[in-house]
């Protein structure tokens, strides 16, 4: 049974195409990739999923419900949406990090949160480090580390290592790998980067024109060295 299901969606603003005709399905725990030119509508995609932005024709079924019929919170909390330039709020990483538990009025684990830190390569920062003096790279790991405390069904990136060196997007790949198996999270990924994309069993294509234009689907062995 497929967790995720999005049937001919379009994304039409003021009678301009960015994506249309787009179907696909993924399963449970399925890693999948969408791939293209700048300007093909991945992002827009990713968006549409999480909910962010209205489409123009089409739906979006999770867990065989239309998405419209979750309440917005609930689903947001189920399908989690990270940008390649994140936004924080606040004045520190704390401010970032504890805000999922106070949402949820539960208290916030700092030793967590400090381990989190650790294995995205973020050990040498402190919690209450100004978010103001963070690089590019650091924003991004911690806006994802924000979805780690309380794991979604659905984990959807977009350019999310485009910060970071080779090395660290290495250590990152092995760390989010083995965090969404353990928890089984359904992760759909954006990137430009050729290794990255290799690392998923379903590979989603798109062309300039905002369509998609082949699912490819890897049957080897897949593994985190990107």
């Amino acid at each position: 049974m497929s967790l995720l299901e999005v049937h001919d969606l379009a994304f039409i603003p003021d009678d301009q195409t960015i994506v249309e005709h787009i179907e696909f399905s993924v399963d449970q725990g399925q890693h999948t990739s969408i791939n293209g030119p700048s300007g093909s509508g991945k992002s827009t995609i990713l968006k549409l999923i999480a909910g962010l932005i209205e489409p123009s024709q089409g739906t979006v079924q999770f867990k065989d419900q239309d998405q419209t019929s979750y309440e917005y919170t609930d689903y947001r909390q189920q399908v989690s949406y990270v940008h390649q330039s994140p936004q924080l709020f606040g004045e520190t990483i704390r401010d970032n990090l504890s805000f999922p538990s106070i949402i949820r009025d539960d208290n916030f684990d700092e030793e967590q949160a400090q381990a989190f830190m650790e294995r995205v390569g973020l050990d040498y920062l402190n919690l209450d480090k100004d978010i103001n003096s963070l690089s590019g790279g650091e924003r991004q790991r911690i806006a994802l580390i924000r979805h780690f405390f309380y794991p979604p069904k659905i984990l959807l990136l977009d350019e999310i290592t485009s910060g970071l060196d080779h090395s660290t997007r290495e250590g990152l790949w092995r760390y989010l790998f083995d965090f969404v198996k353990k928890n089984d999270i359904t992760m759909l990924w954006i990137s430009h980067n050729e290794d990255e994309q290799n690392l998923f069993k379903q590979q989603i294509y798109l062309s300039e024109h905002g369509t998609i234009e082949d699912i490819k689907h890897n049957t080897e062995e897949v593994t985190t060295h990107a």
